[in-house]
């Protein structure tokens, strides 16, 4: 059987992996991927605290601020990004509200000599 400090050791490791994949998928813009991996996450985390502080040794203890502060990085950049697309959708729905009002004029005008061409042809 494992001991409490081998699990935590396992964990940990898995941990590191889980957290190198979210930064992946944020750098790819691979929203979806990173979305899954942030959900296996969470199992991992809690098991880690059921286990408890006592069961990390040092060593662990050092890994996981250092996963910390990468889950931090990532979360900062997940919410810059989040922001660019927010912004980005913005002005691609302003856009979509300009061409809204143009088309009743010009897509009259654009009807017209296409309609009169098919006549032509048929």
């Amino acid at each position: 059987m494992e001991t409490a400090a081998g699990t935590v050791s396992r964990l940990v490791a898995a941990l590191e992996v889980l957290v190198e994949r979210e930064g992946a998928h944020i750098e790819a813009g691979d929203h979806r991927g990173f979305l899954l991996a942030r959900r296996r996450v969470s199992p991992v985390v809690a098991k880690l605290v059921q286990l408890g502080a006592g069961a990390a040794d040092s060593a662990s203890r050092a890994r996981m601020r250092r996963i910390l502060d990468r889950r931090r990085g990532n979360q900062e950049r997940a919410a810059t990004r989040l922001e660019h697309l927010r912004r980005e959708l913005s002005r691609v729905n302003a856009s979509l509200g300009r061409l809204a009002k143009v088309v009743p004029t010009y897509g009259r005008i654009a009807k017209g000599p296409a309609q009169r061409r098919l006549s032509v042809l048929t």
